[in-house]
């Protein structure tokens, strides 16, 4: 259905046109099947909403090509660039753009009213598929109401049936849940993902909230600094993260840099600062490199020091409680390890008094390990980059 292949965006970084560009987008490829639902996921600037753009046609990329439906509608090689109103694509935007002097009618109805000559609809055709969209997002009874007039929830659901009227073969959303309060958000996140399913409509969705992209897709490509990190199902993304990166974007991790010190299959003993931690690393690591070791909250277990506790996880390291927060469904805990702090999250509503001594144990099988870059830091995070092009 969608075909993406080594798309390169940039732009200039001043207004001097003969300055160094700044790369958005690098050399990402990617694919999504009829009817698959497809997030970019990534933090601001990190490219996603870029490719979304060169998808649909608002942006012209420097290289690549992409294909929608078995037609090329971008290639650097051909010097192919469909037009965006030739590509047939929906789009909903994060600020949804309704017309405030049309009514919900006139709104849904608006792209076939300007659709070319040659495949505009009858007016009764017309009618019918703006009843159709309006009833696919619920909106039908308020078919005469004035756009201003709706709430943020109606008004995105306007925004999707805007999209829907013109059957596209694949669905572009850019946060479109981004507006709204928590709870609507919530809400709509479930509604939104039901639509796509009952329609069995492609859907590349951007967003940079990961629960939203857990929760609803079938494929997530988490981009950083213009390129995937990562592509894969949310399960795999989540509990197998591939880089450093990942794993601290995706639920968090506690981070802790060491040496390795053997090896036993892809398990790996590695001496850090508080004490040895046993892991598995995604790669073969020679005795004596430099790692990073991560792990997850919800690996993490903090219990009273004294109390034995340890079956399952590794020996435990004895520290100070820092912080005990209640989060209604969990506690989270930090504890102070001779320096290092670990953050423990835990639905058991157990709470430890800050500056009382603890224990904290790891999963073995859930530390993950990973090799550091040469100049001995694991690539987390950090100041964009800007690239010669």
């Amino acid at each position: 259905m969608l075909a993406v292949a080594h798309l390169t965006k940039s732009f200039a970084s001043g207004r001097d046109s003969s300055t160094t560009n700044v790369v958005a987008v690098n050399d990402v490829s990617l694919t999504a099947e009829a009817g698959e639902f497809v997030t970019l996921l990534g933090p601001s600037g990190c490219g996603k909403t870029t490719t979304l753009r060169c998808i649909a046609g608002l942006e012209l990329p420097r290289f690549g090509e992409i294909v929608v439906d078995g037609t090329t509608v971008f290639s650097s090689r051909t010097r192919t660039n469909v037009a965006p109103h030739k590509r047939g694509l929906g789009m909903v935007f994060q600020s949804y753009g309704i017309w405030p002097h049309m009514n919900v009618f006139e709104n849904a109805g608006f792209p076939l009213t300007i659709a070319p000559r040659k495949s505009r609809l009858t007016r009764q055709q017309r009618t019918a598929r703006v009843e159709q969209a309006l009833a696919i997002v619920q909106l039908d009874h308020l078919s005469g109401r004035a756009a201003t007039a709706l709430s943020g929830g109606q008004q995105q659901r306007l925004a999707l049936a805007r999209a829907l009227v013109m059957e596209p073969p694949l669905l572009l959303l850019d946060e479109p849940l981004s507006n709204l309060d928590a709870r609507l958000r919530d809400n709509m996140r479930s509604e939104l993902a039901r639509l796509q399913r009952e329609l069995n409509i492609t859907t590349i969705y951007v967003t940079h909230d990961q629960t939203e992209a857990l929760a609803m897709s079938d494929t997530i490509a988490v981009m950083n600094k213009g390129s995937i990190e990562q592509l894969g199902t949310p399960r795999e993304i989540y509990e197998n993260p591939s880089t450093p990166f990942v794993a601290d974007f995706i639920g968090g991790s506690n981070f802790m840099s060491g040496t390795v010190e053997s090896a036993a299959g892809d398990m790996y003993t590695v001496a850090t600062s508080a004490g040895p931690v046993h892991g598995r690393a995604h790669e073969p690591l020679p005795p004596g490199s430099r790692v990073t070791v991560a792990i997850r909250p919800e690996h993490v277990r903090v219990v009273p020091s004294g109390r034995d506790e340890a079956g399952g996880h590794d020996a435990g390291w004895t520290g100070q409680v820092r912080v005990c927060e209640y989060l209604g469904n969990a506690v989270e805990i930090e504890v102070d390890v001779e320096g290092l702090v670990l953050r423990s999250r835990s639905e058991t509503m157990q709470f430890l008094a800050p500056g009382s001594p603890a224990t904290v144990m790891l999963t073995p099988d859930k530390c993950l390990i990973y090799a550091q870059d040469p100049r001995g830091v694991a690539a987390i995070d950090g100041p964009e980059v800007q690239l010669a092009v």
